[in-house]
């Protein structure tokens, strides 16, 4: 396993911590599958300036194979909410369950 040391300002770190929060609570309530023990997986890596946030369970994954648009839950709007506030783009697939990748440039600081 290759680890980066990434640091983020808060800017970036809060969306970041409430999207994967949001990820976590949906695999718990929807991807635990009987006698098979859920597993999650998140991976922050940085490429230049590109930053890739990898989640991954490994549960039945997305029904129809995406992550819903139509999808109007509290939690989806709020995920879809926090990738817009960082200007990222998100893809989803279905990889032995679910398979949602974020990639954003990290935000600039604001003068308060």
């Amino acid at each position: 396993v290759i680890t980066q040391n990434i640091k983020l300002n808060l800017e970036t770190a809060v969306p970041i911590g409430i999207i994967c929060t949001e990820l976590i609570t949906n695999s718990i309530k929807y991807a635990q599958v009987e006698n098979k023990k859920l597993k999650i997986i998140t991976r922050l890596s940085l490429d230049g300036s590109k930053y890739t946030l990898t989640y991954k369970d490994n549960g039945p994954g997305f029904k129809g194979g995406k992550f819903h648009s139509t999808n109007t839950s509290m939690g989806n709007v709020l995920v879809k909410s926090m990738v817009r506030q960082l200007n990222g783009v998100m893809d989803t697939y279905n990889d032995a369950g679910a398979l949602i990748v974020f990639s954003f440039t990290e935000k600039e600081v604001s003068a308060i």
